[in-house]
């Protein structure tokens, strides 16, 4: 389970992409910085160059005036307003460009930038340019004494000597500042070729661990994650998968590692249980494969009796050891077990002390605390078993058993019920047929004795006894009566059954049955009805035993109708369904729905003198037969028994 969010894909990964971020941002910024300083620089550079120009040009006026002196006073005049002009605005740009190199500021009417340039100066630069605020100011002030004090008449001669001789010392100022700021500039280029050099190098190597974690943390887990499951699905279903990594696909791994472990468990157990004839080694291979999956130190098998009032504790398996001991019986209510059965849900019952000291009925949880066991789990298992049952997990540790193992049991509950419903069946069936075997035996022991005392009770009867004694032989005569059928119907169903298959039209074959056994219902003025709808119905059937199927059904709906009722006998075709279907219906009092469930079942009987045969017997040949036998009762419709069998095209 994830021990830290600083271990999760989701931080790992945005921590990366913002580290990218963060650095691609950085170059970008550091980038419009240096092209902001690149604009800032060039502009200075631009005026420092500009004080050059000017100086030259001072110069270049200088020398003109003083080759094209004025030789009167037209002309004179002339230059003051021409000459006197230029030279005065030379001087004002020599005073904003020193003034602004001094002060470290240059406004945006200067840089034509829009913005105030505020230039870093190295202490070489910042040497020359207080070397050129002091030649200038020199330059300026001998410039105005060479003017004179007369704004209107100013001494322009002595101003262009002044210049033309003093130029060299302030062409050198201006030199100086242009070369030392363009050094600068040249350093700066420099320093931002190698930063960027820098900061892409960088930014490989990080990219490149970025790629190489990527695949390390990432792609290379999800491969053998999906080569792992590649290999689930293909059915090796215990293949497991290296855990690399703390993280989501780490947990996803353990995860697919603990799936891959419980369905090779599960698979296992399954394929096992289907194979088990017997529930000692069915249980102790469920306490050696379902360790893998849940906690277990004891497991049991607990079946409930046939008047639904208790479970019987079939067996048990702990320690790796069957227990042997007699079976133990344990009434439903009131208790967690009746709690499990009726929610058909694994139940978890956390502290077993407690659950058997909250309520005295609870006599298997506190078996079960007396083994040392703390908790448990009941799983019902009440789906395609025979005999409705549960498995019941314990284990001696506190609190092991967690909402995923209820989880997982509620999961795979049904797919064990129906595999462990097989291995129930078995066994269910191996006593059926020990039973079998041994009534079989029983009845043919007791028939040559019971046809002895019939004959004998069959002599008394034609003899002349006094009225009571011979009242007395009739009922002893009709009770061996009753005791051959009974045998009869033992033998019937422990024999194995045999069919001579032929094609019947069961229109034709119904109609002679009912014909020749109208009697049965007579005795009490009951109406035989038969209907048949579609088609003329015919199948592959052995007709002998159908007879046997037809009278029991007779019988016994002549028993439960009241007199002067009609039995409604119905035959159907259904061509689309491949089916044809014979009912029959009374009108008696309706069947509970708990005895209706059970009518099939061997031995149950509603009938004070029945066998609890009849309808087994009518189902085993039924079945044998490939149909089905459906049984519908209601106060409104009456009790309806229907045998459908496969059908054949009518000839």
């Amino acid at each position: 389970m994830p021990s830290s969010f600083l271990h999760t894909l989701r931080f790992q990964i945005a921590s990366t992409l913002l580290l990218l971020l963060l650095l691609v941002a950085g170059s970008i910024v550091f980038t419009f910085r240096q092209f902001e300083q690149r604009q800032s620089d060039t502009a200075v550079l631009n005026l420092a160059g500009k004080l050059q120009d000017t100086a030259e040009r001072l110069h270049l006026q200088g020398i003109n005036y003083l080759e094209n002196a004025p030789r009167d006073y037209p002309t004179y005049y002339r230059d003051v307003r021409l000459y006197y002009r230029d030279l005065m605005a030379y001087v004002t740009t020599f005073n904003e460009i020193t003034d602004a190199f001094m002060d470290g500021s240059f406004s945006p009417e200067l840089t034509a930038l829009g913005r105030t340039v505020q230039p870093l100066l190295d202490d070489d630069t910042r040497g020359a340019v207080r070397q050129l605020q002091e030649t200038w100011a020199e330059f300026s002030e001998e410039l105005t004494d060479a003017l004179g004090n007369n704004p209107a008449e100013p001494r322009l001669e002595y101003a262009a000597e002044h210049i033309v001789n003093s130029r060299r010392a302030l062409q050198e100022a201006t030199d100086a500042v242009f070369s030392e700021y363009q050094r600068l500039v040249v350093q700066r280029v420099g320093q931002i070729t190698v930063v960027n050099r820098i900061v892409l190098f960088l930014a490989l190597i990080i990219t490149l661990a970025i790629i190489v974690w990527f695949y390390a943390t990432v792609l290379r887990p999800l491969e053998r994650a999906v080569h792992g499951f590649r290999q689930v699905s293909r059915g090796d279903f215990g293949h497991q998968v290296a855990v690399t990594g703390n993280n989501e696909i780490g947990w996803m791994t353990h995860s697919f590692n603990e799936l891959s472990v419980r369905l090779h468990a599960l698979f296992r157990l399954i394929d096992r249980i289907q194979s088990g004839s017997d529930l000692d080694s069915t249980l102790r291979f469920v306490w050696e494969e379902f360790g893998a999956i849940l906690p277990i130190d004891w497991v049991g098998s607990l079946f409930l009796t046939g008047d639904k009032e208790c479970m019987v504790l079939e067996r048990a398996f702990a320690d790796a050891h069957a227990e042997v001991g007699e079976h133990r019986r344990y009434s439903l209510e009131g208790t967690l077990l009746k709690e499990a059965m009726a929610s058909g849900e694994p139940l978890h019952i956390a502290d077993l002390e407690q659950a058997a000291a909250e309520n005295p009925a609870r006599r298997f949880a506190k078996l079960l605390s007396e083994k040392g066991m703390h908790s448990a789990i009941f799983l019902p298992l009440t789906d395609n078993t025979p005999v409705p049952s549960l498995l019941a997990f314990a284990t001696r540790r506190k609190h092991a058993y967690t909402p995923e193992h209820l989880e997982l049991l509620t999961n795979i509950g049904h797919l064990v019920a129906h595999s462990f419903g097989k291995t129930v069946k078995l066994v269910e069936q191996a006593r059926l047929a020990a039973i079998g075997e041994f009534a079989s035996s029983i009845a043919h022991e007791i028939r040559n004795p019971l046809a002895t005392i019939a004959l004998a009770l069959d002599y008394f009867k034609r003899s002349n006894l006094p009225p009571p004694a011979q009242r007395r032989a009739e009922l002893a005569a009709s009770e061996v009566e009753r005791m051959e059928r009974l045998l009869e119907d033992i033998l019937l169903y422990a024999k194995p059954l045999k069919l001579q298959l032929a094609r019947v039209g069961l229109t034709e074959a119904l109609e002679g049955f009912l014909d020749a056994n109208r009697s049965l219902s007579e005795h009490r003025h009951q109406t035989i009805a038969f209907r048949a709808s579609g088609k003329q119905g015919s199948a592959i059937a052995d007709w002998d035993r159908l007879t046997q199927v037809f009278l029991n059904l007779l019988r016994n709906a002549c028993e439960a109708a009241p007199d002067h009722s009609t039995i409604q006998w119905q035959l159907q075709s259904d061509a689309s369904a491949g089916t044809v279907s014979v009912s029959v219906t009374n009108d008696g009092e309706p069947i509970p729905p708990d005895a209706l469930q059970r009518l099939a079942e061997p031995f149950y009987t509603t009938k004070s003198q029945g066998t609890g045969l009849g309808l087994s017997i009518v189902k085993r040949i039924v079945d044998a037969h490939g149909g089905e036998l459906l049984i519908t009762s209601s106060a409104e419709s009456g009790t309806r028994i229907c045998v459908v069998l496969p059908s054949v095209a009518a000839s």
